[in-house]
């Protein structure tokens, strides 16, 4: 064989085998390492959102249980649960069938107006009759509610059933109107009873956990609308903060403080500031501030010297109308028994998201 012909055999050769050992090799090994990757960030992400609604909805029910326990008064709660079993009495009744129910935002009065404003979002499913009857049914309760909005779609025309979703509002008698300012006539408004063991036990027995505690304006009765826009946290710094809550994620976590003297609530991220302290990190760990040269670890039930605050996170005064258990009283000359703690049982919550974001990664081709 001449030079020539070595010369191009082996050129031809190692042409072959390099697109062999990368078909063969190369290529399905750098595709192994991106399925890895994305397996692992797919695995981390849902890590994340299991995290956070387990911790939501386990701080929420703490939270109240707590609050419950101390004897506090929360309004809301009650207004959630009135609400639900009216809810649950008008699909009875007219046959529509609630397919979820969401929302419970809390719209806290200002100084000048006399009532809250309590709203949920409910969608389900009927005959346009069943529909009809439910919304008479809410529109007639003895709790005064309305019907902000109402949307009837069609989804398959071979089904009977039409799908609705409703958007219904309950005004609350505030507070301040309740503590003797007098409330003007014509307002429509549904005032809280007297707290007792057996409302307590019928509450919990209800799971009314639907609060969402953002911060939003109402408006008044003469106003035409009954829009809510939500207001902007002050960044004017005031003294009595704690850390009453961390919600953590990839996307950024974030803390929860309430002030113990007002009870007004802010959100916090890393990088902001607040009473000269700048947050370096948020995370499950708690708050960590920098002031000056120094850092300090802030954890949950602790204020910003990192002191622990008296009694539980409930204490901490709310601004939407909590007050002491000494306005609790039952029948003249009879002593309520005392609310009784259920024990906690293992939640399963927690197992039953984890295995469905499995399932959905599994699937995931």
């Amino acid at each position: 064989m001449q030079p020539r012909e070595r010369l191009l055999a082996g050129a031809v050769a190692l042409l072959v085998g390099g697109w062999l050992i990368d078909g063969v090799v190369v290529q399905p090994t750098i595709a192994w390492f991106a399925a890895m990757d994305q397996n692992t960030q797919v695995a981390a992400r849902e890590a994340g959102e299991s995290t956070v609604l387990i911790d939501r909805q386990a701080r929420i029910l703490a939270d109240w249980r707590s609050r419950h326990a101390a004897g506090l008064i929360d309004d809301e709660d009650q207004a959630r649960f009135r609400l639900q079993r009216t809810l649950q009495d008008a699909a009875k009744s007219s046959g529509f069938t609630i397919a979820s129910v969401g929302g419970g935002q809390l719209v806290a009065a200002t100084q000048e107006q006399v009532y809250d404003l309590l709203r949920l979002s409910v969608s389900g499913h009927g005959s346009l009759d069943q529909v009809q009857r439910f919304v008479a049914t809410l529109e007639g309760a003895a709790q005064p509610l309305r019907v902000e909005r109402a949307e009837i779609s069609s989804g398959d025309a071979r089904k009977d059933a039409l799908d609705a979703a409703l958007t219904i509002s309950t005004r609350l008698v505030a507070e301040s109107a309740r503590g003797g300012r007098a409330v003007p006539e014509g307002t429509v408004a549904w005032q809280p009873e007297k707290r007792g063991s057996a409302l307590d036990e019928a509450i919990h027995a209800a799971k009314p956990f639907l609060a969402d505690r953002r911060n939003a304006v109402a408006h008044t009765v003469s106003e035409p609308k009954d829009d809510v826009v939500a207001s902007t946290p002050t960044t004017t710094s005031k003294a009595g903060w704690a850390l009453v809550g961390i919600v953590a994620s990839d996307d950024g976590s974030v803390a929860f403080l309430r002030h113990q003297g007002d009870g007004s609530e802010r959100l916090l991220k890393q990088g902001e500031q607040l009473d000269g302290h700048r947050v370096v990190a948020v995370d499950q760990r708690g708050l960590r501030l920098r002031t000056g040269e120094e850092e300090q670890l802030i954890a949950v039930g602790q204020d910003l010297t990192g002191q622990p605050i008296d009694g539980t996170l409930s204490s901490v005064r709310r601004g939407s109308g909590s007050s002491s258990s000494s306005s609790t009283t039952g029948s003249p000359g009879t002593a309520a028994a005392p609310f009784q703690i259920p024990t906690i049982p293992t939640d399963p919550a927690r197992e039953a998201i984890l295995q469905r974001l499995r399932n959905q990664r599994n699937r995931a081709p």
